[in-house]
This record gives C-alpha cells, structure tokens and sequence, in this order.
C-alpha cells in the first residue's frame, strides 16, 4: 500500500507480484522495520494502528478497506494500481521463498517450523491461516469484504506482463522505469510424480477461484510440462 503523495500514486501492493521491484522503481521501498506514515511503509508501531488488529504486520500490505479507513485523504485523491499473478505460481513462489514473517507467525500458531512443511502441508496451511503471503489476491482489492471484483478505481496489472505497467507508469513517473523480479528461489521444489503435482496444483486453483475468476487466470491445470519448466525456471519471486 505504499504512496506516493506528491504524484498521487497509490500502489496496492499483494505479496508476491513483484511488489518490491514495484516499489523499488518509485523510490517507496525504504528500511521494513520502520514505520512510515508519510510513505505507508514499514513494520506497524503505533500503538492506535496495532489496535485496530489489521490484516498485516505491514504498512505496504493492507488492503484497499483498511487504506481507505486511515488514510482516506489519500486514497480519495490519488490513482490506485496493483499488480497479480497466476495463484499457483504465486504459491509456489510463497513455497521456495518464504516470508519471515509468515515464519514467525506461523510458530506463534502451531510452534512448528514452516521450513520444514512439505508442499502438500504448505497448500493445508494456506486454508486456514489468515496471513497476506497467502490469502487471496482479490481480498486486498475489493472496497468491502465478499465482493467478486476489484474496485473500479484499481487499474490491476499482471506479473506475467510487466512491461505493460511500465508503459501505464510512464504517464505519471519520470523518468523511465523498467521493472525486475527479485527473490530468487531459496529452495527447489519438490520432486514428484507428474500426477501428483497437478493434483496439487489443482488445490490451489481451486482454493484460489475467486482470484481467478476476477483476475481470468485458468481454473484447471498447466501443460503436463509445467513442473519441469518450474524447476528449470528456479522462480522464487
């Protein structure tokens, strides 16, 4: 959820889609264990926002509900983008490289070691626990809880076509960006028979419907090639 007031820019970051790259590019990514108010970035200190038990531990990753209830002068006057990306890739970069704080939070639930889940036990967890590396892109985006589409005023943009939030962010930022992907995979994934892994990947497109039918990401499974152009591809993004 990082702004930038002075170019009214909003950015609805979703963990995952290249949002740190995103950030980076405008100059709103800045030190994570400070809070910044005026950016809306960094870990949350304040003890009326700790109050409020918030869906993240994080500025940057509230969801549009949330911007809009503290932050509602600045949301109202500014341009508002986010970026998605196919569930299944996205959990299993969520998978090779995961979230410290996820981590830490999920011990502070099971006092297990998220490192340790398998794959399988990593798309159970992704069921139930409430944390913003898992939940669904499309809760970060509606304007109130249960809606099917993304607010109007979003312009959503996808990971896999980057350069077409490039050529959008030329209209507003100067000089020219260009957009990387960051995070490489810190561990491979798992080799299993190719019948297995689509099941798996069947799971999470289901679990994740809703995102794709707002954001028109497939339903069913990829190419029975798919798990080796993973594993070759080392996406931990």
């Amino acid at each position: 959820m990082p702004f930038d007031r002075q170019r009214r820019l909003v950015f609805l970051h979703i963990p995952k889609t290249a949002g740190s790259s995103v950030e980076q590019a405008l100059n709103l990514f800045g030190p994570w264990q400070q809070e910044n108010l005026h950016t809306g970035f960094g870990l949350i200190q304040s003890r009326d926002l700790l109050a409020q038990n918030l869906s993240s531990n994080f500025l940057q990753h509230l969801t549009l509900t949330e911007l809009e209830k503290l932050f509602p002068d600045v949301v109202k006057d500014a341009v508002l983008f986010s970026v998605v990306r196919d569930p299944w890739r996205r959990l299993l970069s969520s998978f090779r490289n995961p979230d410290p704080d996820l981590v830490a939070y999920y011990h502070w639930r099971t006092q297990g070691d998220l490192h340790q889940l398998s794959l399988e036990q990593y798309i159970d967890i992704a069921r139930w626990l409430p944390h913003p590396h898992l939940r669904p892109q499309l809760d970060t985006l509606v304007s109130q809880p249960g809606g099917t589409q993304p607010d109007r005023r979003i312009h959503v943009f996808r990971q896999e076509q980057l350069q077409k939030l490039e050529h959008w962010l030329q209209q507003h930022v100067d000089p020219v960006i260009r957009l990387g992907q960051d995070n490489p995979a810190r561990r491979p994934l798992p080799e299993l028979p190719e019948a297995d892994f689509q099941a798996l990947e069947q799971q999470v497109r289901w679990l994740y419907a809703s995102d794709a039918h707002a954001f028109g990401y497939p339903l069913t499974c990829s190419s029975p090639d798919e798990p080796a152009r993973l594993q070759r591809m080392g996406d931990g993004s």
